[in-house]
């Protein structure tokens, strides 16, 4: 990342930051989408996902799914940020998970989301061996309970 860090430019990029973390998890879609380009990307281990539709897609099912958003921590430099988080899922015996995003912001937007999760435990909850299919499986909500 580049050593902007105490910039003008990277204090807006975390408050933008914070407050698109804030909008998702909340169950704030609109809040999120207003704060990215149109043409986001999203980029999961289960899928890439483009523009409003795509992060609609990806996201909606795993809201359905959160329970909290237990703890955070949002680093910021220029146009680069990575927040790192613990979450709890309504999924039942499934323990807190760990989730990362790498935020790309192109003219203080959010133009690029790289999404690092384990899709295992899902994948497992749904009754996927592999995981390929867990996107459908999550917004048809079939876990195993």
């Amino acid at each position: 990342m580049a050593g902007t860090t105490g910039t003008q430019e990277t204090m807006d990029a975390q408050a933008r930051v914070h407050e698109y973390f804030r909008a998702w998890t909340s169950g704030n879609i609109p809040g999120a989408l207003a704060l990215m380009t149109d043409d986001v990307t999203v980029n999961a281990p289960n899928g890439e996902y483009h523009g409003e539709a795509g992060y609609r897609d990806f996201l909606e099912g795993f809201l359905r799914l959160l329970d909290a958003v237990e703890e955070s921590t949002i680093l910021v430099d220029g146009d680069t940020a990575i927040i790192w988080y613990r979450y709890r899922t309504r999924i039942p015996g499934l323990a807190p998970q760990l989730a990362a995003e790498r935020i790309t912001l192109r003219q203080g937007r959010i133009a690029i989301i790289d999404y690092l999760f384990d899709q295992v435990p899902f994948a497992q909850a749904f009754g996927s061996a592999t995981g390929a299919d867990l996107h459908e499986a999550v917004n048809r909500g079939q876990a195993r309970g």
